[in-house]
């Protein structure tokens, strides 16, 4: 039924939705296709939000923008250590698998590359933010949901609790 999945990773959801979408893959003799997309929400994003800054500013050559962006350049070079561990780890489960690095809006180029890629399945996590999170985050899955070209399997991941409600998990 499902020759192609893509499987939309990040760190905090991956160890949940990567077992499950290898063993998706073996069920249905499928290929994986890992995505990870960067944001500019990533803790360590380089990128301007304004284009052609640098020309108009070129005193942000500082010692603290180039740190800025090195720190940047490490990320992207352990994400992709991170997106071939995976596919390592499909592999040795008899899965064939590729990976993507992107960077952008996340629900967009998930949706882009499942029709780039003619995926049949997007499997994504779901962290499971509610209220004020939601509308000042956005839902990566609710946008998926609504405008991929391919079924979509939500897979509930880490779930955002409430400081409160973890002070009282962790106290019982």
């Amino acid at each position: 039924m499902f020759e192609r999945i893509l499987v939309a990773v990040e760190p905090i959801s991956a160890p949940v939705i990567v077992p499950q979408a290898i063993a998706m893959a073996k069920v249905h003799s499928a290929s994986l296709l890992f995505v990870h997309i960067g944001s500019a929400f990533d803790e360590n994003y380089a990128g301007s939000f304004y284009p052609g800054v640098d020309t108009l500013y070129p005193t942000l050559h500082n010692p603290v923008l180039q740190n800025y962006v090195e720190a940047w350049t490490a990320s992207e070079a352990r994400n992709l250590d991170w997106l071939k561990s995976l596919v390592s780890q499909a592999m040795q489960a008899g899965v064939s698998a590729i990976y993507s690095q992107r960077l952008g809006d996340p629900g967009s180029l998930l949706c882009q590359v499942a029709q780039d890629e003619a995926v049949d399945l997007i499997l994504v996590g779901r962290r499971g933010r509610s209220g004020l999170s939601e509308i000042l985050l956005g839902s990566v899955s609710n946008h998926v949901m609504h405008h991929a070209p391919c079924s979509v399997l939500t897979v509930q991941g880490v779930v955002s609790q409430p400081a409160e409600q973890v002070v009282h998990a962790t106290a019982a």
